[in-house]
């Protein structure tokens, strides 16, 4: 057999095979790792970070019944920024849906943000902070920004990783606010 002209022995067509089969089995791996992530945020799982307040931020400090929007981010990324500014624009029509604004930043730098953008004291909105390998490990990743949308069920309706556009917050809001 000849391959671009040249001849190809056994060895060669086994080497092929075995990067072939390593091909496979990364993109099953990953595969299998978009699987896991989703199985762990697919409801709202307990949670428990530090609130700003001293006081943990828990999952059972959340009304009951009323639709959950968790956004993950760093205060210094300009994606985050921009999602922010999208969130904010909508924010007085989430109507009985809790924010909850979760960050691996510095705390200091993210109360300044918070106060630049009217949030600190704001009804229907809950800031903590935690490292991020709690964040992997309750919601399954730690790109920023994300934003993960539950309904009143508490069931996930709409996942966005990276920036988001005014009409993909429409989107999840309508998405967790419809039962």
């Amino acid at each position: 057999m000849k391959w671009n002209g040249s001849p190809i022995g056994k060895g060669s067509m086994a080497g092929i095979a075995f990067v072939l089969a390593g091909l496979m089995f990364g993109a099953l791996a990953s595969c299998n790792q978009w699987t896991e992530e989703q199985k762990k945020r697919q409801s709202l799982p307990d949670f428990q970070f530090e609130g700003l307040n001293d006081e943990p931020l828990t999952r059972a400090k959340l009304p009951e019944d009323a639709p959950v929007t968790i956004f993950y981010f760093d205060p210094d990324c300009s994606h985050c920024k921009e999602t922010m500014e999208a969130i904010l624009s909508k924010l007085d029509q989430f109507g009985k849906n809790t924010l909850v604004i979760v960050s691996s930043a510095d705390r200091a730098q993210l109360i300044t943000f918070l106060i630049e953008h009217g949030l600190m004291h704001r009804p229907g909105v809950m800031v903590g902070t935690c490292e991020p390998q709690e964040f992997l490990d309750t919601f399954g990743t730690t790109q920023t920004p994300t934003v993960l949308f539950y309904g009143g069920d508490w069931d996930l309706k709409r996942a966005f990783k990276g920036t988001m556009t005014v009409d993909h917050v429409m989107d999840g809001m309508k998405a967790a606010l419809e039962e």
